[in-house]
C-alpha cells in the first residue's frame, strides 16, 4: 500500500485538477502496484522554504512495502520529476523526494512515530538519487 504524499508552497488554485490521478497512474505503473493500493494526499499552499527561498518546491514523500530500493528509485525520481516538471513547471532542483521501506503496523489508540534514517539512495534530487548524483 504505497501512500505518496506531496508538500508544496504552490497554491492549490495552481495545482491541475487531475494531478493526484495522473500521480496515481504514474506510481502504479512505475513501482507495478494495483492503483487501488496507493493513496495519494497532496498539501497544497504550504508555507515552504527550501535553500533559504519561497521558490515553488514540491518536497514528497513515498512510503511502501517493497518497490523502493536504490535502483528503483532513480526509475521513480526521473518520472516523478519529468511529471512535477510537465505538470507544476518545476524544475529538477525543486524536487525533493524521499522514499521510506516499511512494515504496516497498527495500534488501536495509540501515537504512531515514525523515525527514519533516510539513506542516500532514498533521497531523489535533480532528476535522480543522492547516491547516483555523488558518485
Amino acid at each position: 500500500m504505497p501512500i505518496c504524499e506531496v508538500e508544496t508552497n504552490i497554491p492549490s488554485d495552481k495545482v491541475p485538477k487531475e494531478f493526484e490521478f495522473q500521480l496515481t497512474d504514474l506510481l502504479a505503473d512505475s513501482m507495478g502496484k494495483p492503483k487501488w493500493s496507493i493513496g495519494v494526499i497532496i498539501n497544497a499552499g504550504k508555507r515552504l522554504i527550501h535553500g533559504g527561498t519561497a521558490d515553488p518546491v514540491a518536497i514528497t514523500t513515498i512510503r511502501s512495502i517493497g518497490k523502493v530500493s536504490a535502483e528503483e528509485n532513480i526509475k521513480h525520481m526521473k518520472r516523478i520529476t519529468e511529471f512535477y516538471s510537465q505538470q507544476l513547471g518545476l524544475p529538477a532542483e525543486k524536487l525533493i523526494l524521499t522514499s521510506i521501506s516499511f512494515a504496516f503496523i497498527y495500534y488501536k489508540n495509540q501515537v504512531f512515530v515514525n523515525f527514519v534514517d533516510l539513506q542516500p539512495h532514498c533521497v531523489g534530487i535533480n532528476g535522480t538519487t543522492v547516491a547516483e548524483a555523488f558518485k
